[in-house]
């Protein structure tokens, strides 16, 4: 038996152990949240119950920190082939960007969920998209989808796209038990310890359907019910994107996903390739449109002139060629893949990027070499996962393995250390942000999270009596170049606080001033430092000047 089995044979009775476990009275036996309207002001939940938990579909719910409960009645219905039985209920009327805690009947545990905001002029918004998830064949695919899942949550993403072939049950009613396994998976690594429940958009691909469109021949016909027939669980078990299976979902004023099905229960061309045209028209003042779909125009793996992608490319790429979309997201190929701009079939600066392959939890495929291939920029055989940053009209992506190492940045600004670095999250123009916590603290530091407003898991205070007390950060930087650093702080008083503000052990600002805000609980920013930071690694330190110190919550870095 080799090593990699070894250490997975025993792996796996300590996974049953542990989810047999989690199933207790406390919570449901499954939760999934997704949108089917504006994500600024509702929210769909799903919780799966057993019929030994004789549960009503009552769902309990609440803005964070508000003591009145309001009680709301969904539906429920049979979860095909399976004992567990689906409820679901669309919240609406809700604030944007806030918190909400909700708990269900018969349940004791409490979740929450954020709504988004309603513009992204003042924070970015960073999600996670990807494809592929659950695998066919290998017997580690729950352990291969739940450690990338695992991965992605340490950037707290606001949700997650997925584009098609979920859980590769091919809707065949023996198979039900993949999605059963699919949605365990999802509860075991897609809610945070404080009960944060990560909302998830899904796109159809081949591994939903038990035939596709051209399957089915002379007997296809573009209705809900043979939709329906062909990809059973897809469309039950899924409010998101629902009948007819392509959907756009606009966010705010700033961002669009376009969902479509790539000849898997509708042609691309004909009423859907109508359908893109006018939803790209109705958006064309939307800073960000992105088409997510699963099979690929510009392959990784397969042949550029495979009939899905030549059809892609025909009918759609046209049309993001006219409405100048920026990023499409395509999957199925299981390799990591980024192309350059292409615009009307060659590389254009004006192009649209087509990002994929595929591969969040599958065995991988080895993809075409990029030098040797016109249409490909970057191709690496790796699962992984894309984490996307949003700001006003500013894009930037991040795509990491299921190990955590950064494999692909776009734009690069930053190299690829591995996740011991900790970068905490994206920030606006593709910075990123570095917590009080993953610092480097002398003796005399502390974290702690007994005031409200920071970011992560805490902020760090100082202890007063203590000289020379510091914090530090090191950042990787991919080339050389001009930076603005900023620190999120809270100082409470009328005085001032000054630091000293070191990079690479040079002084830069023997006095950093740090203006009082209004309590311990309330956080601004400081000042912008700009500095000059070199290719590899760089450190930051803050060094403690006098006894009227500053609480600091994080560091952040954004290229000048």
């Amino acid at each position: 038996m080799s090593q990699l089995i070894k250490e997975y044979a025993i792996y796996i009775p300590l996974f049953i152990l542990v989810s047999t476990f989690s199933y207790s009275q406390t919570e449901p036996t499954g939760l999934y949240l997704t949108w089917q309207k504006d994500p600024t002001s509702t929210m769909t939940i799903d919780w799966h119950t057993l019929p030994e938990d004789h549960a009503k579909p009552f769902i309990y719910y609440r803005q964070k920190d508000r003591h009145e409960w309001s009680k709301e009645q969904g539906n429920n219905f049979d979860f095909p082939n399976s004992d567990r039985i689906v409820n679901r209920i669309e919240l609406t009327g809700l604030k944007a960007n806030t918190t909400y805690h909700f708990k269900f009947d018969g349940f004791e545990r409490v979740y929450q969920f954020t709504t988004l905001p309603e513009n992204i002029d003042s924070e970015p918004l960073s999600f996670a998209i990807g494809g592929d998830t659950y695998d066919r064949g290998h017997w580690a695919r729950h352990i291969w989808m739940e450690r990338m899942n695992r991965v992605v949550m340490q950037y707290q993403p606001k949700f997650i796209v997925w584009g098609g072939d979920l859980a590769y049950a091919d809707g065949r009613p023996d198979q039900s038990w993949r999605w059963e396994g699919w949605f365990d998976a999802i509860k075991n690594t897609l809610i945070d310890k404080d009960g944060k429940v990560i909302p998830i958009l899904p796109t159809i691909g081949n591994h939903e359907v038990n035939k596709s469109v051209h399957s089915w021949g002379k007997d296809y016909e573009q209705i809900n019910a043979l939709r329906e027939k062909s990809a059973p669980f897809f469309y039950s078990l899924l409010a998101f994107p629902g009948q007819p299976g392509f959907k756009t979902l606009d966010i705010g004023n700033y961002l669009s996903l376009i969902i479509l099905d790539t000849d898997h229960t509708n042609p691309i061309n004909g009423i859907q390739e109508k359908w893109l045209q006018n939803s790209l028209e109705d958006r064309k003042e939307i800073p960000h449109v992105f088409p997510v779909y699963h099979v690929p125009a510009y392959p990784s793996h397969n042949e550029l002139d495979n009939r899905s992608s030549e059809r892609v490319r025909k009918y759609w790429s046209p049309l993001f060629d006219k409405y100048n979309v920026p990023w499409a997201f395509e999957y199925h190929d299981h390799s990591y893949k980024r192309t350059p701009p292409i615009r009307n079939g060659s590389v254009h600066s004006k192009g649209t990027v087509y990002i994929g392959d595929g591969g969040w939890g599958t065995q991988l495929k080895q993809p075409k070499d990029a030098h040797n291939t016109w249409y490909l920029d970057t191709t690496i055989r790796e699962r992984h996962a894309v984490l996307i940053s949003l700001y006003r009209d500013q894009r930037f992506l991040r795509a990491v393995n299921e190990s955590g190492q950064i494999i692909d940045e776009y734009p690069n600004l930053f190299y690829t250390p591995p996740l011991s670095n900790q970068i905490s999250s994206l920030t606006p123009d593709g910075g990123i942000t570095l917590s009080a916590e993953i610092a480097d603290r002398s003796r005399g530091v502390h974290i702690d999270s007994d005031y409200k407003g920071y970011t992560e898991n805490g902020f760090a205070w100082f202890e007063k009596e203590l000289d020379s007390t510091f914090l530090t950060w090191d950042i990787p930087i991919e080339k050389s170049g001009h930076f603005i650093l900023f620190i999120r702080y809270s100082q409470e008083g009328s005085q001032n606080s000054q630091m000293k503000f070191i990079v690479n052990d040079a002084v830069i600002n023997h006095n950093l001033t740090f203006t009082p805000t209004k309590s311990w609980a309330d956080w601004e920013k400081s000042s912008p430092v700009r500095v000059f930071l070199k290719k590899g690694d760089n450190t930051i330190t803050l060094q403690k000047m006098g006894k009227n110190i500053p609480r600091i919550d994080r560091l952040e870095v954004l290229p000048d």
